[in-house]
């Protein structure tokens, strides 16, 4: 009996564990959670095909916002490299013209000054002249002047400004030629940064009606998806750790041999078993607590015929000491207790429940009539809203608690 009893817990205990999950999620069965989760996973299909065509052109859109970003990457490295041409060709004609500056100093230098000892000595400063144009690199400028053995100061004069003009109107063409190149490629890159701009744009937008769409999803089905399918698989963990604490107590053939229950129809080894408390509570009905209550009876049966044999024995030799049996309290209370044993539950109406519970006592000498006040443990009353309160609430004395049934008394 012992064995009866754990297993009998165990298996409502579990069933009670299933219940509670089915309870906590809102849904009342198994079947109705494999509904819920189908109809959420056939949402998300449907929408699937949107989602998609939305996924397939924010890709398009992302390439084509890439296109452009490569290229002015691509625009913004020729920048550099042409810039750096021009800066070195700047770099280039200012050496230039610092190279033609000393240059012309030393030929200025070197020109005969005038005067009369001067062109005495003239011969021998044109001579120098002429070599330093010749160690020079601007000969070019002074050739005609050395052909023609011009030895005018003035003349000399003219050619080495133009030397040095020439010099600065290189600087200053490279000089413009740079800020031309750097205007253009300026132009060019903002260009392509507008364009750049525009495909984020395109992109940006694509993105967000993307992730608000896939966010619907989510929002309408996916997160409730997600919380159904954690509750299934708790469920199925819970079934399966539900067969195993039953089968630990209680084998399948020992059930076959004590209820007579073959082992294919054990509640949880059915193909459909999803842990349902009312299929648990009836399967126990029918087996565990069927073969206590038959034990129950058998025990309180035997009770009774002691109670009884003590009773005729009493009776037999009139002694009230040994088993009461005439109308004083513990006789009343003992008649009570062995009727119980038979039958636990008392039916009576509310108008006749104030003649049961009576006994006599001895008071002052004289033998009174007594209600036995807190003698039942329980007083049920049905349909109590029917019934007046002063039929019922004097007959709550008689008990320890009291439960009224549907309705309740009026006010």
């Amino acid at each position: 009996m012992k064995v009866l009893v754990e297993i009998g817990q165990v298996c409502a205990g579990e069933a009670r564990k299933l219940n509670q999950l089915y309870v906590a999620s809102g849904y009342g069965t198994y079947p109705d959670i494999t509904e819920a989760i189908a109809q959420r996973e056939a949402l998300l299909q449907e929408r699937r095909p949107r989602e998609d065509a939305l996924k397939s052109d924010l890709k398009e859109k992302e390439a084509a916002a890439a296109v452009p970003r490569a290229r002015i990457n691509e625009e913004n490295r020729k920048t550099r490299d042409l810039l750096k041409q021009r800066d070195d060709a700047v770099h280039a004609a200012g050496q230039k013209v610092e190279e033609v500056g000393a240059h012309a100093v030393a030929l200025i230098a070197a020109l005969p000054k005038g005067g009369f000892f001067s062109n005495l000595m003239s011969g021998r400063n044109w001579a120098n002249v002429e070599r330093l144009v010749a160690e020079g690199r601007q000969g070019s400028f002074f050739r005609s002047l050395m052909q023609a053995q011009v030895k005018s100061k003035l003349e000399w004069m003219n050619a080495i400004n133009e030397m040095t003009e020439s010099a600065e109107r290189e600087l200053a063409t490279v000089r413009k030629s740079r800020e031309e190149t750097r205007q253009a490629r300026d132009t060019l890159v903002q260009k392509l940064e507008r364009e750049v701009a525009a495909a984020d744009l395109v992109s940006k937008t694509a993105r967000a009606e993307y992730d608000h769409y896939v966010g619907g999803s989510y929002v309408l089905a996916g997160r409730e998806l997600e919380k159904l399918v954690t509750l299934k698989h708790q469920i199925l963990q819970q079934l399966q750790d539900c067969c195993t604490s039953i089968e630990t107590v209680l084998a399948p053939s020992d059930w076959a041999a004590m209820f007579d229950m073959p082992e294919e129809k054990l509640p949880w080894r059915q193909s459909n078993w999803t842990g349902r408390l009312d299929v648990i509570e009836d399967f126990l009905d029918r087996t565990i607590r069927y073969a206590l209550f038959q034990y129950a009876l058998r025990y309180w049966e035997g009770r009774w015929v002691l109670e009884v044999q003590a009773l005729q024995d009493a009776l037999e030799q009139n002694d009230n000491k040994v088993y009461p049996f005439k109308v004083g309290g513990r006789a009343m209370e003992a008649m009570y207790r062995r009727w119980a044993m038979l039958t636990p539950l008392f039916i009576v109406t509310a108008a006749s429940l104030p003649k049961f519970p009576k006994c006599t006592m001895m008071e002052k000498g004289k033998f009174v009539e007594r209600f036995m006040a807190g003698f039942f443990d329980l007083l049920i009353v049905d349909e109590a809203g029917q019934i007046a309160p002063y039929q019922m609430v004097p007959a709550m004395a008689l008990l320890e608690e009291s439960r009224c049934g549907r309705g309740c008394l009026p006010d």
